[in-house]
Parts: C-alpha cells; sequence; structure tokens
C-alpha cells in the first residue's frame, strides 16, 4: 500500500508505491494523455507558425469549439463562460499550447514511473519539478475520473467517498473507478502537502522540510 509523499534534506520528493500502483498511475496518466492529443482538424502547420500565421492555417471554427468529450473539455475549459465569443477567440488561440503544456506534465511523469519501475528496489524520489508536473498530471486524472463518474460539486464527490465498498459490484466499471478516484485524490493531496511545506510561511522564514 501507499505511504504519504515526504522530503529530503537533500530537497528531492520520496514516494512509497508498489509495483501494481505505479503500473495503475501509469496507465492513467498514458490514458489522459492520449485524450489531450491535438484535434487534427484545429492542428497549425509549421509553416503557419513559422511565418506567424497561426490565425489563418488549419480549421479556426473548429480550434474554436469546445470539445466535444465532456471530459475534455473539464480539461480545456472555455476561459469565459459568460462571453461565448470571447471564450472561443482565446481558446483559438491558447488551446494547443494548453494542451501541449498538459501532455509535457504527463510525459515527465511517466518517466518519473518508468524509472521506478525498472528498479522497485531502488528509493523512489523526483525533484521539486517533476513533482509539480506529477501533481499537474494527477489533476488532470482526477478530472477525467470525476467526469465518468458524474462528479460535479463537492457534494458529489463526499458521496462517494463515504460509499461502503460492498455497495458495489467488484465487477462495475464504475465501482473501479470510484476506488481508483479516491485513491489519486490520497495521492494528490500527500504530495501537495509535501510541496507546500517547502514554502515560506507567511510573515516567517522558510520552512525547513521535515527529514524521511
Amino acid at each position: 500500500m501507499a505511504k504519504r509523499f515526504k522530503r529530503r534534506r537533500d530537497g528531492r520528493v520520496v514516494a512509497r508505491l508498489e509495483d501494481t500502483e505505479i503500473a495503475l498511475m501509469a496507465r492513467l496518466f498514458a490514458d489522459v494523455q492520449q485524450l489531450l492529443e491535438p484535434d487534427v482538424a484545429a492542428v497549425v502547420p509549421s509553416w503557419a507558425t513559422e511565418l506567424g500565421l497561426d490565425d489563418l492555417a488549419g480549421d479556426p471554427d473548429r480550434a474554436a469549439r469546445p470539445p466535444d468529450d465532456t471530459a475534455l473539455a473539464r480539461l480545456l475549459p472555455d476561459a469565459r463562460r459568460d462571453d461565448p465569443q470571447a471564450a472561443a477567440e482565446f481558446r483559438r488561440f491558447t488551446e494547443r499550447s494548453l494542451r501541449e503544456r498538459k501532455r509535457e506534465a504527463h510525459r515527465t511523469s511517466l518517466d518519473v514511473l518508468s524509472t521506478w519501475a525498472d528498479d522497485l528496489d531502488a528509493t523512489q524520489t523526483m525533484t521539486t519539478a517533476q513533482a509539480h508536473a506529477f501533481t499537474t498530471a494527477l489533476t488532470d486524472v482526477r478530472l477525467v475520473l470525476a467526469d465518468r463518474l458524474g462528479i460535479e460539486t463537492d457534494a458529489d464527490a463526499e458521496a462517494l467517498h463515504l460509499r461502503e465498498p460492498e455497495e458495489g459490484d467488484p465487477d462495475d466499471p464504475a465501482a473501479w473507478l470510484a476506488m481508483v478516484y479516491d485513491f489519486t485524490t490520497w495521492v494528490q493531496e500527500s504530495l501537495t502537502d509535501v510541496l507546500l511545506s517547502a514554502l515560506p510561511e507567511q510573515g516567517d522564514g522558510r520552512r525547513t522540510p521535515p527529514p524521511v
């Protein structure tokens, strides 16, 4: 069973995940990374980017529309819900770069997990930068899971967390997704706590990271 993340004195973040948990998270990150693949019809050719003509290439109408997949729409939300036209213009110029930044976070996280999987006896560590990417990837995973589970509010998430295990059929995909959502939530909270512990306290100096 996974244990909470900690920070070493050298600044690296230490994880304690089992091989099955590493494999599960790698699968989740890879699935979301694939979901974030650019929409081919809205992709801007390289020649247009080089000439500064991003807005004249590809399918501008397609690039300005929110994704049809509701989970992807959570990952790439409208910037302005009160102004559809402004939201469409903003999306047309920013969605491609947002997708790539998110995909880069998943690539970084998958590289970390691959390193851990290659040597299960070694100490599982990552840099602060990798930990931030890991947190971003976990956020994306949880957004997708929340969409698939129909979680819209904090109350929905709380009800899912409090549900008794015997209420769900172990062969029910929704029950499995609920357990995965709960697990990834715990992992993200643990990692976020470690990252926040290194921030300066208000009106005080920098906290000393807790030793392992």
